[in-house]
C-alpha cells in the first residue's frame, strides 16, 4: 500500500524517528525515505521549516556546506577605484 505524505505527517515522522532510533536528521530523513520508498529529493520537499533548520545546522558541523567566497562589499570598491584616481 502507498503511504501519501504531507508536510505536517512527514515532519512529525521523521521526528518520531529521531527520538526512537538517536540518530541525527539527516540520517534519519535518508533511513526513513529509502524504508518507506520516498526519493529523497521528495522527502526533501516534504520537511517543515523547523527540520530544515535542524539539517542544516547539522550539514554545517560537518562541513558540508559550500563556504560562502570572500568578496569586497562594494562600496570597498568603489572608494579603491575612486582613490586611485585621485592618486594620478
Amino acid at each position: 500500500m502507498i503511504q501519501v505524505f504531507d508536510t505536517q505527517t512527514f515532519s512529525a515522522k521523521i521526528e518520531e524517528f529521531v527520538k526512537a532510533k538517536r540518530c541525527d536528521y539527516i540520517d534519519a530523513i535518508c533511513h526513513f525515505c529509502k524504508e518507506n520508498g520516498i526519493e529523497v529529493e521528495t522527502g526533501a520537499k516534504l520537511i517543515n521549516k523547523i527540520i530544515k533548520d535542524k539539517v542544516q545546522a547539522e550539514a554545517s558541523e560537518r562541513n558540508l556546506l559550500k563556504q560562502k567566497s570572500a568578496k569586497l562589499p562594494f562600496w570597498s570598491t568603489k572608494v579603491l577605484v575612486l582613490s586611485r584616481f585621485t592618486l594620478l
